[in-house]
């Protein structure tokens, strides 16, 4: 959610473009989806620990952006 709000902060008060890092942090957001639903399937700790680096990672590099 933190995400998307800096996103959309970015869009209004900005150029109205997302630069590389927005998109980067989106794809950290869906990446760690993906290494959380490949937890679930086989469960392994290097997955659950790049699940939530992925996840904190995501705010912010859309932070930095």
């Amino acid at each position: 959610m933190l995400t998307a709000v800096l996103g959309l902060v970015d869009a209004v008060e900005g150029d109205g473009v997302g630069g590389g890092l927005l998109t980067a942090g989106l794809w950290s957001l869906a990446l760690g989806a993906a290494a959380g639903t490949a937890a679930l399937a086989v469960p392994r700790r290097a997955l659950v620990a790049a699940q939530y680096a992925l996840a904190f990672a995501a705010p912010v590099l859309a932070a930095l952006d």
